[in-house]
């Protein structure tokens, strides 16, 4: 084999290896939002000064957490039922409510840094207990970066 095919097989190597390595870093770069749901809880303690409510309230509480390599703006908070896994891949809600002031004092939309995070609750009141009864209810968290929100399962 001659040194030139050599050097061609190395370049032609080294130069797909740069393009491939190229196009993981612009799937893996922008913000990666972690979400965490946990319907059923109390409030106890001092009442924060932007939060109205009674001692009998139940909360659903979300926090976000930005793990991404950007920063991003939480724009919305949802909820949604959907029929099947197919209609929730094309975002076809059966039933869809939006949160647009949850209760907290991070009100949305609200920036969040790499390695931040969002906390906020919502009342869990009728509509979010008929919308559980159907076990296929979804919380969206919509944001800056992209059109498609970030969809977290909320256990019946």
């Amino acid at each position: 084999m001659a040194a030139t095919t050599v050097v061609a097989w190395v370049g032609a190597i080294s130069g797909l290896s740069s393009l491939f390595w190229d196009f993981y870093k612009w799937k893996t770069s922008g913000p990666k939002l972690a979400v965490s749901i946990a319907p059923g809880m109390k409030m106890v303690g001092a009442k924060p000064r932007s939060v109205t409510r009674n001692d009998d309230e139940t909360f659903v509480v979300i926090r976000v957490r930005n793990t991404g390599t950007a920063t991003t703006t939480l724009t919305m908070i949802g909820l949604s039922t959907y029929e099947s896994w197919w209609s929730r891949r094309r975002l076809r809600r059966t039933d869809c409510v939006v949160c647009p002031i949850p209760q907290t004092t991070q009100q949305l939309p609200y920036k969040r840094g790499v390695g931040e995070e969002w906390g906020g609750a919502l009342i869990q009141n009728g509509t979010f207990e008929k919308m559980r009864e159907t076990g296929n209810l979804w919380c969206e968290v919509c944001h800056s970066w992209s059109q498609r929100p970030v969809l977290i399962y909320v256990p019946k």
